[in-house]
């Protein structure tokens, strides 16, 4: 009988551990995701920024030669 209650709880034991390991888990995923948001948004900006100015170079360009 005390076999039995030991390896229940070593049961519920190693439950709580996979519970903890899993929402872990998904704090990284979330952490992660979060961060790969920031990282495209910064690079889309970055990449905005270098579309207008090669716009602006491109125009003083053809106002010289106008």
């Amino acid at each position: 009988m005390a076999e039995i209650a030991k390896l229940e709880r070593q049961q519920v034991n190693q439950a709580a551990m996979l519970r903890r390991k899993a929402e872990e888990a998904a704090a990284a995923n979330n952490r992660l995701k979060e961060l790969l948001q920031k990282q495209k948004a910064v690079t889309e900006k970055k990449v905005k920024k270098q579309e207008q100015a090669d716009t602006s170079r491109i125009m003083v360009s053809l106002s010289l030669c106008v």
